[in-house]
Formats: C-alpha cells, structure tokens, sequence
C-alpha cells in the first residue's frame, strides 16, 4: 500500500525558485527539493487571479498570486469551480509538475479562506522556518566536536 504525502505549507516563491526533478515512479515521484527534503505535495494559499474551465475536456485552471508570485493551478478532471471567483483567497493542495519549464499544482483540495487567514498562513511559515533553522545548526555543531575526537583518537 503505498501511502499519500503530507503536503507541504510553501508559499508560492518557494515553490517556483525550488529545482524541480521529474522522477515518474512510486520510488522517485515527480517533486521539488529544499535542502535535502523531497517536496511531492504542497499546501499553499493565493488569490485567484484568473480562472479557466472547459467543461468538454474536463479541464479547468485557475492562476492564483500571492506577494508578487504568481503559479497555476491545474484539474484535469471535472472539478465544479462556480464557488469560486476573480479574487478570492483559496488554499490549494496538490502535486507538483512541470510543463515547458514551467511549474504548476496539480489540484486536489481548494477551499476558501476567510480574510485575514493569509496573516495566519505567514505565522505558520514563520515557525516552520524557526524551528527548522535551530536544529540543522544543532547538527552541524555536534558533527565537528565528533571529527575531532575521532582525529585525535587516529593519532
């Protein structure tokens, strides 16, 4: 059973500078990479610049900007946006693709946010950065006191 990836709280610039890897298998899946983390799925908010849907194909779009950055977001099913308008504040989650060189999420969820929800959305993304930045200077500090004790035992 292969189980689904927790998605990522990312602000839309992290998604679009982020290297992209197109891997294609259940072993190495389509993602971005911060540092070291393999990032499949991501959680983000933006306001709905422009909206799209053709009904025929089973195709609909929305491109959603937030702080200067702007990303699509795809559904390549039949997907009933009419709850949604030029100008709401969504969050989306979804997976990570590209396309010509561009990236853009694959839909799953969209739901609307009330306002004021982006300030919250900014303070969960300020704590997930402070609490990361800690440990990995945690581990660079306790890898050098090991080197040096391993060089001095070698002598």
């Amino acid at each position: 059973m292969v189980t689904r990836a927790i998605a990522r709280k990312l602000n839309i610039e992290t998604i679009i500078q982020a290297p992209y890897i197109a891997g294609g298998s259940i072993e190495n899946p389509n993602h971005i990479t911060l540092g070291t983390e393999k990032v499949t799925r991501v959680n983000t908010i933006g306001i709905i610049e422009d909206k799209y849907e053709n009904p025929e194909a089973n195709f609909s779009s929305f491109i959603i900007k937030y702080n200067n950055s702007q990303i699509k977001v795809k559904f390549f099913e039949k997907t009933n946006l009419d709850d949604f308008q030029k100008g709401d504040l969504i969050k989306v989650i979804g997976k990570i693709r590209e396309s010509n060189e561009e990236k853009f999420i694959l839909g799953e969820i969209i739901k609307k946010q009330k306002s004021g929800y982006e300030k919250i959305r900014e303070q969960e993304l300020f704590k997930i950065e402070k609490t990361t930045q800690p440990i990995q200077e945690k581990q660079e500090t306790t890898k050098k006191p090991v080197i040096e004790e391993l060089g001095n035992v070698s002598e």
